[in-house]
């Protein structure tokens, strides 16, 4: 939190909490201190930008047809890179112990944090500002793609993708993205804090792998076992090839065994 210089903070109707980002094969990733609002509140103009999987898709193709390289990218703690738009103050967590202070004392945001309901919108708006300065064009198509030169960029929210002819060229976008820049009207851009994942093989919990046919395979198997595990299925569980057909209208089995197993039907169906 001091790298960030941000003042952690709630009050009687906000919450903190800690959530645990994961890698695709479970192995813990990172920790982010995420500050939850609620509606009526502080609820306000929201938006976060994503990139649609469909753009994804084509991407791939046009980099598999034409042998490109690609570059994952993640921008660390990246809600709080961007500076707060409006003064906000709140009440000393419990707990938190600062010297000298007293009950009537509050704290002061210097950036935004997880959770906050407008932190989104604000860090596309920073980053998208930071993108044209360098030189980065917008896609009329699909607001999450910015070009550069022969490179392309995607950006999910706070995970990005590059794709180029070469890796020099991706290594000179991203060299030019995690240093400081000054415009053509003297205007200076702070570095993107960010880091180099590497190769694209995976991407929002998607596995990508290159087959030797020339095709390319995108899977889940990290989800999928989720659901397997959270469905407590038996090792005799009977199992088929092909997936249910979906114009079935399903009723209820009036003359069945009841299931008398626990586990939680929305959360298992909204994976």
């Amino acid at each position: 939190m001091h790298k960030k210089n941000v003042s952690s903070i709630l009050n009687g109707d906000n919450e903190a909490t800690i959530k645990v980002y994961q890698h695709l094969f479970g192995s813990q990733s990172k920790l982010k201190a995420l500050f939850c609002e609620k509606l009526d509140i502080n609820y306000w103009e929201t938006c976060s930008s994503v990139v649609g999987w469909s753009t994804i898709r084509m991407f791939l193709i046009l980099m598999l047809v034409n042998k490109w390289q690609s570059k994952k990218i993640d921008f660390v703690l990246a809600f709080p890179q961007a500076p707060v738009e409006c003064k906000i103050f709140m009440e000393i967590p419990q707990g938190f112990n600062l010297h000298g202070s007293r009950k009537d004392h509050v704290l002061r945001l210097k950036k935004n944090l997880y959770g906050q309901k407008q932190a989104g919108r604000v860090w596309n708006q920073y980053l998208h500002d930071g993108l044209l300065a360098r030189g980065f064009k917008q896609s009329k198509v699909d607001m999450c793609v910015y070009y550069f030169e022969s490179v392309v960029l995607m950006i999910y929210v706070d995970d990005g993708i590059l794709i180029g002819p070469s890796k020099s060229d991706l290594d000179n976008v991203y060299h030019l993205l995690s240093n400081d820049f000054e415009g053509k009207d003297k205007v200076k851009h702070k570095a993107f804090d960010m880091t180099d994942e590497g190769e694209l093989a995976d991407y929002l919990g998607v596995e990508i792998k290159e087959l030797p046919n020339g095709t390319i395979k995108l899977s889940q198997p990290h989800l999928i076992q989720q659901i397997i595990d959270d469905m407590i299925f038996k090792p005799n569980t009977k199992a088929r090839s092909t997936p249910a057909a979906t114009t079935v209208k399903l009723g209820r089995d009036l003359e069945g065994v009841p299931f008398d197993e626990d586990w939680d039907y929305c959360s298992i169906i909204g994976k």
